[in-house]
This record gives structure tokens, sequence and C-alpha cells, in this order.
């Protein structure tokens, strides 16, 4: 996957990086990474590694 950036006066919303995103983050295997990390003293985690990250890159992929 090649992505080419280059400035322009159009304007560009923040789904255009949302989008940039989400199609960058399964290339990288950062979800499987997470998932595979314990955290001490939690055996069966309610929330996953892998959803408290994309939550966060999402939100800072927004500002």
């Amino acid at each position: 996957m090649k992505f080419e950036l280059y400035q322009t006066k159009e304007l560009l919303t923040t789904h255009a990086g949302l989008a940039m995103i989400g199609n960058i983050l399964p290339h990288t295997r950062l979800i499987q990474r997470l998932n595979k990390m314990p955290l001490p003293g939690i055996i069966n985690p309610q929330i996953s590694n892998s959803d408290c990250a994309v939550g966060y890159i999402g939100i800072k992929g927004i500002f």
C-alpha cells in the first residue's frame, strides 16, 4: 500500500485523516500485538488492549 501526501488548497475534513488511519492500521499488525500483551492482575479483560488503543488513535486523528 502506498500513500502519496501533498499540499493542496482544498479543504480537508478530519474524516480524511480517519480514513487513512483506518486503512493503515491493519498493515501494522498493532491490534494483534496489543491483544497478546497480558496485563498484570487482569485475567479476562472486559475491554481489549487494542480497543483502547484504536479508540485513542481515532480521537487523536480527529484533533
